[in-house]
This record gives C-alpha cells, structure tokens and sequence, in this order.
C-alpha cells in the first residue's frame, strides 16, 4: 500500500503512533513512488513553516474587519440594499386630447397637471406635476403592490449630480417638493431594503 497525502502529513506533523510511524518510514525507504511523494510534501510542508510568512499590516487587518462587520451587520438585520429603476406606465400628457383642453386648463384656473405613474415590481408611484401661476410643484405618494402604505423612507429631488430637494412621506406614502426646476430630474426614493430611482421631465 503505497503513500497517501492525509499519511504523509501524519507523519510529517507526528500525529499517528511510533510503531505505525516506523512501519510507514520503513516502506518509504524501500518504495521509490513513495520516497518521491513523501519528499514533495516535506517541502511543502517547510515552506509554510518558513518565516518569512508575515502578519498583513494593522491597516490591511482594520479595512478588512471593517468590510466584515459591515457584511455580518447585513446579515444580522436583514438589510440588504438593493438599487431598481422605476418604469413610467402611465404619463397624462403622453395620452391623446382633445384640441385646445389643455390650454382651457391654463387660462380658466392659472393650474396645469401632468399625472405620471411610475412602477416597479413591488411599489406604485404616483405622481402630480402642478405648475401654479409661476413654479412647478411635484406631490408624490409611494403605494406597495400588496396594500398599505410607506412611512420609512426619504425621498430625493436629483438634476444630474446635484441634490435639489429632500422630503419625508407622511403616514399614507406623500411626498411634495416645491417650486421644482424645469427639465429632465431624476427622482430617488430610499427604502429600508432597496433605492428606487426614476427619471422624470417636467417640462410641458
């Protein structure tokens, strides 16, 4: 029976009995396979001893019980962050009218809305663009798919890289930011378990 790793790194760390060991010693000195592997993993075993083999510095160690703690936090809570785009399904000016309806808006109330919804697989967006004499205001409400309403979350006003506004939900998912700029914004909602963005054109 010739050598095998789990025996060979048996006798190399002394991990078996004297008689087993003199026996195996034996059979090596007498089995040329057997010497050759034997010395393969005695090397291999030396190198790992050598000491050269160094500790990683204070400062690798702190950045990787940092990422550690943080995933192991993740875990622990349940919080696991994830990013989705909301898709617009319905956009109130996208859909066909009758000549002249939107301009009656403007000139017998001074208040023109575009209703937007946007959705994605767990959340209903609603959203109403009102310009009012001369600003824009956007009132939001978040909806879950499977009923209730959203109270934990932040809602942000994007144009491209620069924050605009932040707004709180009330206790039935609303939002409102005012006076909101003209063309393409993004909108980010932050959830406890996932960021949901979107972008929006306020523009008529």
């Amino acid at each position: 029976m010739h050598l095998s790793p789990i025996k060979a790194l048996d006798l190399l760390e002394l991990r078996m009995a004297v008689f087993e060991r003199q026996s195996l010693l034996k059979h090596i000195d007498s089995c040329k396979d057997c010497a050759s592997e034997f010395q393969e993993w005695s090397t291999l075993v030396e190198l790992v001893k050598r000491p050269h083999l160094m500790s990683a510095p204070d400062a690798i160690i702190a950045s990787a019980k940092t990422i550690f703690d943080t995933s192991f936090e993740t875990r622990k809570t349940g919080r696991l962050l994830r990013q989705v785009v909301a898709l617009i399904v319905f956009d109130s000016f996208a859909e066909p009218a009758p000549a002249g309806i939107r301009a009656g808006l403007w000139m017998d109330s001074q208040v023109v809305s575009r209703r937007v919804l946007l959705q994605t697989d767990d959340f209903d967006i609603h959203v109403r663009i009102s310009k009012v004499e001369d600003h824009r205001e956007l009132f939001g409400q978040i909806l879950p798919r499977d009923g209730g309403f959203v109270k934990d979350a932040s809602v942000h006003l994007q144009n491209e890289e620069e924050r605009i506004e932040s707004a709180e939900l009330n206790s039935l998912g609303e939002f409102l930011f005012t006076r909101i700029p003209d063309g393409l914004l993004s909108l980010q909602i932050d959830l406890p378990y996932v960021t949901v963005i979107s972008a929006l054109r306020t523009t008529y």
